[in-house]
């Protein structure tokens, strides 16, 4: 048991490890990509009774729009890199010996955008953006509540995709629980299309999913000429590591007209007209002073260094009797 604890600890460090060590080097390159030098970074951890006092009160003070501005430029920076462990370095056969190190290296990214996965054609339009469906918060919570009840829940709040429907409508179906991949195309004029992918298979403990494919089924037969799901006012959606456009931007999609459907690679397609509006978050919410800060190299104010915090941490462990690896950045 001890030793398949340690395994599972083991393979905890290594993500977090290498998920810190994107974002450091995504840190470093916006530090000093102004004056093109690399220098070393102090890494700074702020602490309660600072910025984050401002950001439970909720007050809009210049460090939280530095700290806001400084979390999205981070975010869409480390997109731009790919992390690759090299594995344990020990001077004995224990991985727990405290001497042991974990090599990592941040590779950037060819500059080069594929897409992932062929997608349906439309002739005269070219694919601009490809998001394909993610979820957030208690995603794992609400399918095990499925898997228990056999019934979809529509909690929208941990959907990516959020869906305006018509006034007066009140869908059957929240299409955007089903929704797997949204393509955003545009031909020479500026005109706009999207399309929403949906499986054709249900999954095995919702219900509800055969009684949705059913009706995208009698709509691609023609047995059914409208739906209530295809009454959309708006479709919008923020940017998370998608093909054709940096994460962070909120896309929505307005004077939404249905054209057709069609089956295509195990999905069912729909094809709208569109326009779309691109909102930049990052630009939106970049300040001056961080500019600044960056240019210089300023350190972070009123902060502890990382590397003390991580010895705290540890100290506390072991007193707690909790067995450790030791990591270094």
């Amino acid at each position: 048991m001890k030793k398949v604890f340690t395994k599972i600890r083991l393979w905890f460090v290594l993500f977090f490890h290498g998920l810190l060590y994107g974002l450091r080097s995504a840190d470093q390159a916006i530090s000093s990509q102004v004056n093109g030098e690399d220098e070393e970074i102090n890494h700074k951890l702020e602490l309660p009774g600072n910025v984050y006092d401002d950001l439970l009160k909720e007050k809009e003070t210049q460090r939280v729009q530095e700290t806001r501005d400084a979390l999205y430029r981070v975010y869409r920076e480390a997109d731009k890199y790919e992390v690759r462990l090299g594995g344990m370095k020990t001077d004995g056969e224990n991985f727990d010996d405290e001497e042991s190190v974990l090599t990592a290296v941040a590779v950037k990214k060819s500059g080069v955008d594929k897409l992932r996965k062929p997608v349906y054609e439309t002739d005269g339009y070219k694919v601009v953006i490809v998001q394909d469906s993610k979820e957030y918060d208690n995603d794992i919570i609400t399918k095990e509540k499925e898997a228990q009840t056999g019934e979809a829940i529509d909690d929208l709040s941990t959907l990516m995709f959020d869906v305006k429907y018509k006034q007066g409508i009140t869908p059957r179906f929240h299409i955007e629980r089903y929704i797997q991949k949204v393509v955003i195309k545009e031909n020479k004029d500026g005109k706009q299309r999207f399309n929403l992918y949906f499986s054709q298979y249900a999954r095995q403990f919702v219900k509800r999913d055969s009684l949705f494919i059913s009706e995208l089924s009698k709509l691609f037969s023609g047995a059914k000429r409208n739906s209530d799901i295809l009454e959309i006012e708006s479709l919008s959606f923020v940017t998370d590591k998608a093909y054709g456009i940096d994460s962070l931007h909120r896309i929505t999609l307005t004077d939404i007209n249905y054209i057709d459907i069609c089956v295509f690679d195990g999905s069912f397609v729909l094809e709208f007209d569109c326009v779309k509006t691109d909102d930049d978050i990052v630009a939106k919410y970049k300040t001056k002073s961080l500019d600044e800060k960056y240019a210089t190299m300023a350190p972070k104010n009123e902060s502890v260094d990382i590397g003390a915090l991580q010895r705290k941490v540890e100290k506390e462990e072991k007193q707690n009797n909790f067995e450790t690896t030791t990591f270094k950045l």
